[in-house]
């Protein structure tokens, strides 16, 4: 057995059902249509693909007989990955997304002859949170397209920025034409006004049938295009059959023939199971390479009335009593009610996987941080993060897990805010790493999310940050209306009683744009600080490019052992 390291993580396979699900029963509950992501081909051919479903590029379509568990494996067209599959139905065919990274189209599989088939060249207009396509009668599919070469805001999201910045740059350089863009406030878009015209494809006819007016759509057509949004990312539901690993997710039945599948991200393998009233098959095993790896052991550690206080996660050759070098993983909102799940596991196929910070000698600490504050209230952040952390802090002091001066606070995003408020507020930590952090909400409010800089409109919700702040920030408005506010949740106003050594680790494309690290890095050298802080151009709020998440953890590894030695170990 060995210890886990980052190029363990980067091939784990996925199932994540954004634009709908990677798994369809057949009508009549003989085959298993499913699209597996990631894999070794998601290392080799790295490229981004769609926001929210990151992998796709590398997806697999299997057609698994739920009789003898055979998988039949699709030969795709070159270089497309294909998936969120949706039978028919009469079973004959299967309705597919189709992608290059490129563009996002609408294919077509002849369950009989195998035939795979482009529908149209133009883009689906996809929607993380709604299905893509609907069978509304015999041989006619229904789904959404885009104008002859507009792209999807999931596919456009990784294009735009790069390619608009080229493009004033050349223009700037060229001297021939302004390189300039124009905004006022008449310029928002809702993302509404972007939904696609409603297609309908006859299969019989081989012919593409478009409704502009969705006013006078009707019947099932009517149904489609007003389906409901969803969850974000549909991870499935939780599974209730004891039968099954306690991790496992039901992510298709079919009702009639009583028949249900489900995926479990367990510690030595994913695996995909059917059941029904009988038995519990395994039709499906992938990441088998986990089986070689020894996992960390978790705990929560509770008040003495029973409150959850922090979750631990223990490297694999902990000595009981040994108090341990330790980070702790600060994410506001977090409720420890499901520590023992996927996120805390061997098997957590994302950047913040925290079993690679317990396999290299540390233990991990989660706190429970419940920002759960009622809508127009106006809460201590400050008071309740650090009271948080305070009593996560002595709870794993005084149970001899955690090394008391050497915990260091990590944390992303809204959680790289909480590690800079940490650091301000308190003396606990012997250094903080914070990733995407906010420094500065008076600056964060009114900044542009990098995708949307050069554009000449703005989408609601997605170029501007000012409804997130008040929003999810819990600010009243802007900075203005509570300046004190903003003063007092902005670590960079406390700057100068941070004495712990920062990391400041941030990607260009960030939804927190990089000036937020920029100032707080500014400030701590102006008052003679210990701070590093290091950029990755192209990449986005989650490390995407293999070379990246290699780069970062083997950066934040280096910085906890010169720190708090524990012996650097194997990263990658």
């Amino acid at each position: 057995m060995r210890t886990l390291t980052v190029d363990d993580i980067i091939p784990l396979h996925t199932f994540t059902g954004s634009y709908g699900s990677q798994f369809d029963i057949s009508p009549d509950g003989r085959i298993l249509a499913h699209s597996l992501h990631g894999g070794e081909s998601r290392t080799a051919h790295h490229r981004y693909c769609l926001a929210g479903l990151e992998g796709a590029h590398s997806a697999r379509l299997g057609l698994t007989d739920l009789a003898d568990g055979t998988t039949t494996w699709i030969e795709a067209p070159e270089g497309i990955a294909l998936f969120s599959p949706k039978w028919s139905p009469d079973g004959l065919h299967l309705a597919l997304i189709g992608t290059d990274g490129a563009f996002v189209s609408p294919y077509l599989l002849d369950a009989t002859t195998g035939e795979i088939t482009r529908i149209t060249q133009r883009n689906l207009a996809l929607d993380i949170r709604m299905e893509t396509f609907a069978w509304t009668g015999v041989g006619e599919l229904a789904f959404e397209l885009l104008q002859v070469n507009e792209r999807p805001y999931g596919l456009d999201l990784w294009y735009r920025g790069p390619e608009r910045a080229q493009q004033m740059w050349k223009r700037g350089w060229a001297g021939q034409e302004a390189s300039v863009s124009v905004l006022g406030s008449r310029h928002f878009e809702n993302l509404e006004s972007h939904r696609g015209r409603v297609v309908i494809f006859d299969l019989k006819k081989n012919r593409l049938r478009e409704h502009g007016n969705r006013a006078l759509l009707r019947g099932a057509l009517r149904a489609f295009a007003d389906r409901q949004k969803q969850c974000l990312l549909q991870v499935g539901e939780k599974c209730t059959d004891e039968r099954l690993p306690f991790v496992a997710r039901t992510f298709a039945k079919n009702e009639e023939h009583g028949i249900a599948i489900h995926a479990a991200r367990e510690d030595d393998a994913t695996r995909v199971y059917a059941s029904n009233a009988d038995e519990v098959t395994v039709l499906l095993e992938v990441d088998t390479h986990l089986a070689e790896v020894t996992p960390g052991a978790r705990t929560v550690i509770s008040s003495p009335s029973g409150t959850p206080l922090v979750g631990c996660i223990l490297p694999p050759d902990a000595e009981p009593g040994q108090p341990l070098p330790a980070v702790m993983w600060v994410d506001p909102n977090e409720r420890l009610t499901e520590f023992d799940g996927p996120a805390n596991r061997l098997n957590y196929p994302y950047f913040y996987n925290l079993q690679l910070i317990a396999a290299q000698g540390y233990a991990v600490l989660v706190p429970m941080i419940p920002f759960d504050f009622e809508p127009g209230s106006s809460p201590d952040l400050v008071g309740t993060l650090v009271s948080a952390a305070t009593a996560a802090h002595d709870a794993a002091v005084s149970h001899g897990i955690a090394e008391a001066g050497q915990i260091h606070a990590f944390g992303a995003l809204k959680g790289g805010w909480a590690v800079q408020t940490l650091l301000a507020e308190t003396d606990l930590f012997r250094s903080g790493i914070s990733i995407g952090g906010i420094s500065n909400y008076t600056s964060y409010y009114g900044q542009f999310v990098p995708h949307f800089r050069h554009e000449d409109s703005l989408k609601e919700r997605t170029g501007l940050n000012f409804e997130l702040v008040e929003k999810w920030h819990h600010f009243s408005g802007p900075p203005s209306a509570d300046p004190a506010a903003y003063i007092r949740r902005s670590p960079i106003f406390s700057a100068d009683r941070i004495q712990a050594p920062l990391m400041l680790l941030h990607c260009e494309y960030s939804s927190v744009p990089m000036a937020q690290s920029e100032e707080m890095f500014t400030t701590l050298c102006r008052l003679g600080k210990e701070v590093e802080f290091v950029r990755y151009w192209g990449d986005d709020n989650v490390f995407l490019s293999p070379a990246n998440v290699r780069d970062a953890w083997h950066r934040i590894f280096g910085w906890l052992n010169r720190l708090s030695p524990v012996g650097m170990r194997k990263v990658a």
